[in-house]
């Protein structure tokens, strides 16, 4: 609060014109939080180019690594801003500065042990993301690039809604939303092992209500469960903090306990943070892909191409299998280096679909092609952002 001490009438009068002005700049200018809602669908009225340092709200990202990630490209690629913070966390790694009590539960274990460590002193936004710097949980449209997806955050936006999945491409976990069967699933649903046919169907119902009632205790299962996997989100402190420090500590000590193997229970984990934060009654988190690239990420080919739907789904498919042709860059380069032998031979041949045959014989050209494909998907994919980035002007 501001105390003004009036000394004489003209003090008076002066400090009075300037609580008018002060007054009706207030009301008649709009303001910056104002201008977005909760909607997925509503685009963003300013372009990227003209944020100011107005409108930077700090992000604090924690990542769940292990030994083997390099722990200088995770602080050379993080796509942090000025004022932004990082903390990684290496499961692994008893002796690292940030670590976990026990190396199980995959990131879920990282993200409670973060979320209990620093209950009582939450920065006000924070992105919970795994180690890896290219990754199918991350998107399509960002070269599946984590730093890509912190630089291009619309922090408003993730403010505004408190808790947001970080991927929007379509994957399974929401384009094939599943639904109770007379109130029941299978534990699949969770663990996504295979569902067992060899044993009665019950048994797999009876599972599945029995990690419900462990990690939801008394609350009713939905008649829906979906979002998108990957465990990667947005989360403000009050979000955070509806979720008691006692309850974090339970389900962490859950992970501790529980028979599922580690990756089961970080399985379990990547389809109830939302619920977790936002209810059971949000059961299903799903924004519709081109929503999601828009508030999310500011990038809205629905402005600039009438056929905006079919667009994202080709580019899509394309950016993917561009993806899959660098991982299988990778393979080769590896197997190369190893010398001749029948097993690399015939690896090589298996992975090229027949076109390298025996020494190596149709390498260059089979590497050559794969290269052009990812160079065009590359330009292809950026024209759509640097299109839709340009739109907003």
């Amino acid at each position: 609060m501001v105390v003004y001490r009036v000394w004489s009438s003209r003090w008076r009068y002066f400090n009075a014109t300037v609580l008018v002005l002060l007054f009706v700049y207030l009301t008649c200018t709009p303001s910056r939080g104002q201008s977005w809602s909760r909607s997925w669908s509503r685009r963003p009225t300013s372009n990227r180019s003209q944020s100011t340092s107005h409108d930077h709200i700090p992000l604090t990202v924690i990542l769940a690594a292990i030994k083997k990630d390099n722990l200088t490209l995770l602080e050379q690629d993080s796509g942090l801003s000025h004022g932004d913070t990082q903390i990684v966390y290496v499961a692994d790694d008893p002796n690292a500065m940030h670590t976990v009590p026990v190396n199980k539960g995959n990131e879920a274990m990282v993200y409670l042990t973060y979320l209990i460590d620093h209950y009582d002193s939450f920065p006000d936004l924070m992105v919970f993301m795994h180690a890896g710097r290219t990754s199918w949980h991350n998107n399509i449209l960002l070269h599946l690039k984590s730093s890509s997806l912190i630089q291009r955050l619309h922090r408003p936006h993730a403010r505004d809604a408190g808790f947001v999945n970080l991927r929007c491409d379509a994957t399974n976990a929401c384009t094939e939303i599943q639904y109770a069967v007379h109130g029941q699933y299978p534990v699949s649903v969770f663990t996504r092992k295979r569902i067992d046919y060899s044993r009665q169907l019950k048994l797999e119902y009876a599972e599945f209500d029995q990690l419900w009632d462990e990690i939801f205790p008394g609350q009713p299962v939905p008649s829906a469960i979906g979002t998108h996997t990957g465990a990667q989100f947005a989360l403000t402190r009050d979000m955070a903090r509806r979720v008691s420090l006692a309850e974090l500590k339970r389900l962490r000590q859950w992970i501790v306990d529980t028979d599922l193997t580690s990756k089961s229970a970080g399985a379990v984990f990547e389809f109830v943070w939302h619920m977790l934060f936002l209810g059971t009654q949000a059961s299903v988190v799903c924004p519709a892909p081109l929503e999601c690239y828009c508030a999310l990420y500011e990038i809205c080919i629905q402005a600039v191409n009438a056929d905006a739907d079919r667009l994202l789904d080709d580019v899509t498919q394309e950016g993917y299998r561009a993806y899959e042709m660098g991982r299988d860059i990778g393979r080769i380069q590896h197997l190369i280096g190893q010398g001749p032998s029948d097993e690399r031979d015939g690896e090589l041949e298996s992975i090229s679909g027949g076109r390298i045959g025996p020494d190596l014989a149709g390498l260059s050209k089979y590497t050559a092609d794969l290269d052009m494909y990812i160079a065009e998907t590359t330009k292809r994919l950026d024209r759509i952002v640097k299109e839709s980035d340009a739109a907003g002007l």
